[in-house]
Formats: C-alpha cells, structure tokens, sequence
C-alpha cells in the first residue's frame, strides 16, 4: 500500500459504497485519480499494457464499448484498485 493509499482510503471504496459512475468523464477522472494515489498513471498503465492511452480513454468513457472495449475497462478498473 502506498503512503497516498494510506492517506486517502475513500477512493479504492467507490464500488463498495455503490458509487462508481457509469463509463464517462466522472469515471475517466477518478481512474486517474486512484492510479495517482497509486503512484503511477493511466498513461503508464496503457504502456505497462500495450494499450494505447487513446483506446483506453475511449474505452473509460464508453466511446469504444464493444467487448473488447468492455474487457480493457474492466482491466483498467481492476488495476487502478476502483474494483476488486
């Protein structure tokens, strides 16, 4: 667990709580946010990944929301911690 993880725990409990907004803008800013408590990025997801950061953008927002789509997001939502 990082420090910022320690610092700010509310953020890793957004599912929890029922609160994790449908794919769009909301939901791109705290995937971002959880991957900065986390002391990296989504850019730095989408290389660790072989994504590029303009698919799993659209994939966030729900502008790409075919399976494929579907199966980056999950993965990112997983590896930010925003869902178990």
């Amino acid at each position: 667990m990082t420090e910022n993880e320690k610092k700010y725990p509310a953020t890793s409990s957004l599912l929890s709580m029922g609160s994790l907004p449908q794919p769009g803008m909301q939901l791109l800013a705290h995937v971002r946010a959880a991957f900065i408590l986390k002391d990296t990025s989504l850019s730095q997801w989408c290389k660790d990944n072989k994504v590029s950061f303009s698919s799993a953008r659209q994939a966030i927002i729900g502008g790409w929301d075919g399976v494929k789509g579907q199966q980056v997001r999950n993965q990112v939502l997983k590896d930010c911690g925003l869902v178990e």
